[in-house]
């Protein structure tokens, strides 16, 4: 479930707050469902955007709360030993211009 809540405090500029709820998913590779779910996370964004005819700036932090948790949890099939998983980091910030000529 993804929730978003935006608005423009000025003309150019927009921010945005996102939410993504992840619960009642099965793990990989347990294709009997038998190893029960995977556990639920919350993770909550924030943009800010600013954008005029020549130029667009954006900031954007991940996982601003700091949750941890895992994309992908897996399985052997029959059991967790040897089960991998992809911790997703506590946050993570990404920033980006585009300048039109």
């Amino acid at each position: 479930m993804n929730a978003n809540l935006g608005f423009s405090p000025l003309p150019s500029l927009w921010v945005t707050v996102d939410w993504r709820l992840v619960n009642n998913f099965y793990r990989i590779n347990d294709v009997n469902n038998a190893l029960g779910k995977a556990d639920n996370f919350g993770v909550l964004n924030l943009r800010i955007h600013y954008e005029n005819p020549t130029v667009q700036v954006f900031f954007k932090i991940n996982n601003l709360t700091g949750e941890e948790y895992v994309e992908f949890q897996s399985s052997n099939a029959s059991n967790l030993n040897g089960a991998g998983e992809s911790p997703m980091p506590p946050i993570g910030v990404t920033t980006g211009v585009t300048i039109r000529f």
